[in-house]
């Protein structure tokens, strides 16, 4: 970090509500030494600032949309940035991290500043936060090396089957057996928020949640973590993650845009392997073999083209099917399957569209990704 005052962050979206009807937050600073703040809120916020003994604040810049108001003790700059004082802020109303939204704020909050991030507090709504001295982080999760498609401890009956799917039950990770319908859950995620599509890489689920980026979930415990980056879709291909970008608040240009990364952390750190040119207008992806299958939220039909090749789009209409997608998948025998939502779990023929059936589903699901028999078993 280098010398000087450290940065910290504090992002809401609201202060709660207090008895006099007003919202405000307070905000106290207890770490000896000197610091930033950088205090961001959407709704119309006042910020109660105390400094304690033997601590102090260089710096006070507000970022918000509403008006912000600030309570500080004498001699402290403080600089309010909100959209209905200033027609101006400081950047996103972000208030969940890992996120990118809460990645461009501290971005924004570091170029202006000139200091690096010290920390990052943050909810939906709060009544309070303490500047003291740092907490620890949990260890990183322990990555899988596994490349092949690793079913949940206790599912393991369910690979017999001809065909199975992993999807999410709320935030339950639970694989579905095509032949049977008979369902199997694992350990419940970490992680809230709704998926269309997902990717299964080992003993890995991803998903993209809008607002935060895209996840991966340990099939083992449930544990997750943020790569932040905006994306709509995600889906496994070739043993890496085709991903479709959305629009991040700052680059229109990649919207829709199909992008594959090799690994999570190459996700994570923005690094590509390869960008298609085609940019279906899509919230929802699959990939059987070399093809990809694009949907939007609600639709009738499927858009699709070869993703190993320069090849114009083609339509697939879905035979007695216009409604919600709530995941989709292609599997290697040639059938389309999609996650209506009724619940049910229906199937047409990945070239024609026609309708070969249909299973109902005891719970409403989010995401699939489907797999042909012979998976491994996490141990």
């Amino acid at each position: 970090m280098g010398s000087g005052a450290q940065l910290h962050v504090i992002g809401i979206y609201q202060a709660a509500l207090g008895a006099d009807g007003t919202r405000s937050v307070q905000v106290r600073v207890t770490r000896a030494g000197s610091s930033v703040l950088v205090l961001s809120a959407y709704t119309a916020t006042t910020w109660n600032v105390k400094v304690e003994s033997g601590a102090s604040v260089e710096r006070i810049i507000v970022n918000g949309y509403h008006a912000q108001k600030v309570s500080a003790p004498a001699g402290v700059p403080v600089e309010i940035r909100s959209y209905e004082q200033t027609q101006g802020y400081v950047g996103p109303f972000a208030y969940e991290w890992p996120a990118y939204e809460s990645t461009q704020l501290v971005d924004a909050a570091e170029d202006l500043t000139e200091r690096n991030l010290s920390s990052f507090r943050g909810c939906y709504e709060a009544t309070s936060f303490e500047i003291g001295e740092p907490g620890t982080l949990r260890p990183e999760n322990t990555v899988s090396t596994a490349s092949e498609p690793v079913v949940p401890r206790g599912c393991e009956q369910l690979t017999t089957e001809s065909a199975y799917c992993m999807t999410l039950n709320y935030n339950t990770p639970t694989v579905v057996g095509l032949d049977s319908g008979r369902t199997c859950a694992g350990v419940p995620s970490k992680l809230s928020g709704s998926v269309s599509s997902l990717a299964w890489n080992g003993n890995y689920l991803y998903g993209c949640i809008h607002g935060r980026g895209l996840a991966r979930i340990s099939l083992v415990d449930g544990s997750a973590d943020i790569a932040p980056i905006a994306c709509q879709a995600v889906t496994s291909y070739r043993n890496g993650l085709l991903t479709l970008l959305d629009y991040d608040g700052t680059n229109t240009s990649v919207l829709n845009t199909p992008v594959q990364f090799d690994t999570f952390r190459n996700a994570a750190r923005h690094v590509t392997s390869c960008t298609l040119s085609n940019r279906p207008h899509a919230s929802r992806m699959a990939a059987g073999g070399d093809r990809g299958y694009f949907a939007w939220h609600a639709t009738d039909s499927i858009e699709t083209f070869a993703l190993n090749r320069t090849e114009s789009p083609q339509t697939i209409k879905l035979e007695g099917y216009n409604g919600w997608i709530m995941g989709m998948d292609a599997t290697e025998d040639g059938r389309l399957l999609i996650l209506g939502n009724n619940p049910e779990l229906l199937s047409f023929n990945s070239t024609t569209g026609a309708a070969l059936g249909k299973k109902t589903l005891p719970f409403r699901a989010n995401g699939l990704i489907c797999k042909t028999r012979n998976a491994t078993a996490i141990p």
